[in-house]
């Protein structure tokens, strides 16, 4: 699915809290190479927003890695933390399914398969997201040994509850829930889209997207997509008083 412009119809939906949140911290139309970009009141909040994040002060710990812990031990899943020290977000995946060759297929070369269930919670406002990942990872056999690269080739992205992905995904959403109280769901087809002006503070080529701006880099936009033909997730964007039965424009 290629990205659009941020648009949405007013009369069935409001996404204005999204956008109002990328406005307050991002200074929209300002290139981040300017010399004015980081004197922006907005940019000055998430700098201080960042350094609560890190380095892992007693407020990681409580508010996350606590988070973490409650995660694994309730869907039982492997789980690896992927929050780093400059996107605005909390962020980890559950491994879901792997798949390696076994002893008497290690004969040739062979691709070992993992399934990954990614989460993202923003340090920017009320906002999460879930998705899946199917991960191919190059196993090449060498001097009698079966040697795994270090390449990992993203396959596909599941951006609703389906397959294997359906249980673990539903619960880690109630979980996320529970833990972050008034916290909406953010979608694929939102979070793909892009905000003319935009720019981050952080990674180099990066596009004017939503995820970008509200969680990290983390989500490989150049694979297919598994989408729900109902688009999963848009309930948390109905705006109170919808006038008609439209879609976003």
């Amino acid at each position: 699915m290629l990205a659009s412009n941020f648009s949405f119809n007013p009369k069935r939906f409001n996404l204005w809290p999204i956008y109002d949140t990328i406005k307050k911290y991002y200074p929209i139309g300002i290139s981040r190479d300017s010399e004015i970009y980081g004197e922006y009141e907005g940019m000055k909040e998430l700098e201080e927003v960042l350094k609560e994040k890190n380095p892992k002060p007693r407020y990681y710990d409580n508010y996350w890695e606590s988070f973490e812990q409650i995660v694994q031990q309730k869907i039982g899943f492997p789980l690896e933390s992927t929050t780093d020290t400059q996107t605005p977000s909390f962020s980890a995946f559950l491994t879901i399914e792997s798949f390696f060759p076994t002893v008497e297929e290690r004969n040739v070369n062979q691709m070992a398969l993992t399934t990954e269930l990614h989460f993202c919670v923003s340090l920017l406002g009320p906002f999460y997201t879930v998705y899946g990942v199917r991960k191919g990872v190059y196993l090449v056999k060498h001097r009698k040994r079966f040697q795994r690269q270090s390449l990992n080739a993203n396959i596909v992205n599941i951006v609703y509850p389906c397959g294997e992905f359906e249980t673990p995904f539903l619960e880690l959403n109630e979980l996320i829930l529970d833990q972050f109280d008034g916290y909406k769901f953010v979608p694929y087809s939102i979070f793909n889209m892009e905000i003319e002006g935009l720019q981050v503070h952080y990674g180099e080529g990066l596009s004017r997207k939503i995820y970008y701006a509200l969680f990290n880099d983390s989500f490989n936009f150049h694979i297919p997509i598994v989408e729900e033909p109902g688009h999963y997730g848009f309930q948390d964007w109905i705006a109170d008083y919808p006038l008609d039965g439209g879609y976003w424009t």
